[in-house]
């Protein structure tokens, strides 16, 4: 619609639906951890691509805020045994983190490096820092010590427990440094580290199913998923067939 006003409700719910449902789902996995159900799954993870895809998935909203963002993954990568998907969530927490506390013009910093036997990745700002007492309890959960976010957005103080609970289930460890308010800050994850897998051996092109148009039936009790899905396969060449219960 052209009115103004409706456009602007528009966009207000849409942010605070996002919003709800990254909490949401950041309770959910602090409750999995706590019930002691979360299931990770182990394989070598390059530390180096975790962190170039956590910098990547932040990259609009830190560009949005006005802030630019630095890499430093050393060669060859680090590696780490753990879950790719929860150690990137990891990073990506760390990285939204320092959005909201890094006022426009400031800088992000993003290392993945070896150290030892250990496996490291750093995000460092030069955003609003933290004080000296608090550096422990900012791990805790629903502490919120840095509540100068910028854009007044800084959510339930989850991100910070989340993080830690899933590094340590990886064997690591986490911790926070700043020389003070206002002097940024710098969050060091420490893994871990193993050797690199052997490269895997060339494998065949393998023959593709859907050039001789293989059925699929796709069932979703959710109308949307499954017609989108349904659409997806069909442009690929299958012939798709669906069912909602």
């Amino acid at each position: 619609p052209s009115d103004p006003a409706i456009e602007r409700a528009r966009a207000a719910i849409e942010r605070q639906t996002l919003h709800l449902s990254h909490l949401v789902d950041d309770l959910l996995d602090v409750s999995r951890i706590t019930l002691g159900r979360i299931q990770l799954r182990q394989e070598p993870v390059n530390l180096g691509e975790v962190a170039g895809a956590a910098v990547d998935s932040i990259l609009p909203a830190a560009t949005k805020a006005g802030l630019t963002t630095e890499r430093e993954f050393e060669e060859p990568p680090p590696y780490v045994r753990g879950d790719v998907t929860r150690l990137t969530q990891c990073v990506v927490n760390l990285l939204n983190n320092a959005v909201k506390f890094t006022a426009g013009g400031g800088h992000l910093k993003v290392r993945a490096f070896r150290q030892g036997g250990s496996a490291i990745v750093e995000v460092r700002d030069n955003g609003v820092g933290i004080a000296p007492e608090n550096l422990e309890r900012i791990f805790d959960l629903f502490v919120q010590e840095r509540h100068s976010g910028h854009g007044g957005n800084t959510g339930l103080g989850i991100g910070l427990a989340l993080v830690k609970r899933l590094v340590e289930l990886h064997g690591g460890s986490i911790r926070a440094s700043s020389h003070g308010l206002g002097q940024g800050s710098c969050f060091r994850i420490e893994l871990p580290a193993i050797e690199a897998p052997a490269p895997k051996a060339p494998v065949g092109e393998p023959e593709r199913s859907h050039e001789r148009g293989a059925r699929v039936l796709v069932v979703d009790d959710n109308r949307d998923a499954a017609e989108t899905l349904g659409e997806l396969l069909s442009m690929s060449g299958y012939r798709v067939s669906m069912a909602h219960d």
